[in-house]
């Protein structure tokens, strides 16, 4: 992980969007709309993720997501935990492992 990634983690992502996640072979990309800045999306790339939990319920809402919070924490052999709780519309959390974190150009 980056240091401006870091940075963006310990300076929170609450109440950013979540724009659209796509899993690719074993790597996950979630774009994120940052609060605030329309504009500036940050593409996270999640690199060889496993133990993949989605519990999230939509109930009647659509749109993007807003995250609560959002944390990567570094375990073992610098791999991560990574977990993003929404505290409405969805509720619920996304969490997975991962072996590391960049930042991807947008498509």
């Amino acid at each position: 992980m980056n240091a401006a990634i870091r940075q963006a983690f310990e300076q929170g992502l609450g109440d950013a969007s979540v724009r659209c996640m796509l899993w690719t072979d074993d790597d996950l990309f979630v774009d994120l709309v940052l609060p605030g800045r329309p504009s500036r999306t940050l593409r996270l790339r999640f690199i060889n993720v496993s133990k993949l939990v989605m519990n999230c319920d939509f109930g009647d809402c659509v749109g993007q997501p807003l995250i609560f919070s959002a944390k990567a924490e570094e375990i073992e052999n610098d791999k991560w935990i990574v977990r993003f709780d929404f505290g409405v519309a969805p509720d619920g959390f996304i969490e997975f492992k991962c072996d590391d974190i960049s930042e991807a150009p947008s498509v």
